[in-house]
């Protein structure tokens, strides 16, 4: 074996156990606030909490699966590629979701802040459920719509084929390269306006209350975070 390759294979080694090292970690830590939710009934009936341990479940499960995906392609394990694809877009619609999630997440601040009397009533699990259902029928359309437009450009020996799963090998034609395009552009734009106009408001009453420790100014730099939080999925594209 050569040098070149002895390095190679050290490389590769040290990715593998850095990657499994790093997940083994965040995924303690989830297990231990998934736990505190599931034990906490407070927090399982306050929508911010509801939505937080989504996001984070959404942001598990996406991780999950693109470590799978990526150590897959890393060591050139090849899967059938009807698997590839359903665990492809999973992990692709979990990203989607995230950026909504931040979006409900600042509505409900706004709500709680500039609307107080509302907030029960209008942010409850029932309010949680269906926001999330939609965040999810949000992040699927693009998927049915691109595996559509999959079709028109592959053969029917496409699905027999064992490849090493990437996300990128089922871009097959300039409409899908289109439609992921206008997803993103259009996710990103939508909700970085909810995100600027609930912290614009949430801030207004900060300043007026005039209190650095009001819930009104904590609620600002909530939202604040979720802007932080946009702009790092929006990094990752």
């Amino acid at each position: 074996m050569s040098d070149m390759s002895k390095t190679d294979l050290l490389i590769l080694l040290i990715t593998f156990v850095l990657l499994v090292l790093s997940f083994a970690i965040f995924f303690y830590f989830f297990c231990i606030i998934f736990n505190i939710f599931l034990t906490t009934p407070h927090l399982r009936e306050t929508a911010r909490y509801v939505l937080f341990i989504h996001m984070l479940v959404t942001d598990t499960l996406q991780v999950s699966v693109s470590l799978f995906l990526f150590l897959g392609h890393f060591f050139s394990f090849h899967v059938p590629i009807i698997l590839c694809y359903v665990l492809s877009a999973f992990a692709y619609s979990a990203f989607r979701v995230t950026p909504y999630n931040l979006a409900i997440m600042s509505i409900e601040r706004h709500v709680a802040i500039c609307n107080p009397l509302r907030h029960s009533n209008t942010c409850n699990n029932h309010w949680c459920n269906s926001m999330i259902a939609v965040m999810w029928t949000l992040g699927f359309i693009p998927v049915v719509v691109d595996f559509i437009a999959m079709n028109f450009s592959v053969n029917s020996d496409f699905y027999s084929l064992y490849v090493a799963c990437s996300w990128l090998f089922f871009s097959r034609n300039q409409a899908q390269s289109i439609i992921r395009l206008l997803v993103v552009s259009i996710s990103f734009a939508v909700v970085g306006l909810i995100i600027f106009y609930t912290y614009i408001n949430v801030m207004l009453v900060a300043r007026k209350i005039g209190s650095d420790k009001s819930s009104a100014s904590k609620a600002g730099k909530t939202v604040f975070l979720h802007a932080f939080q946009l702009s790092l999925c929006f990094l990752v594209l």
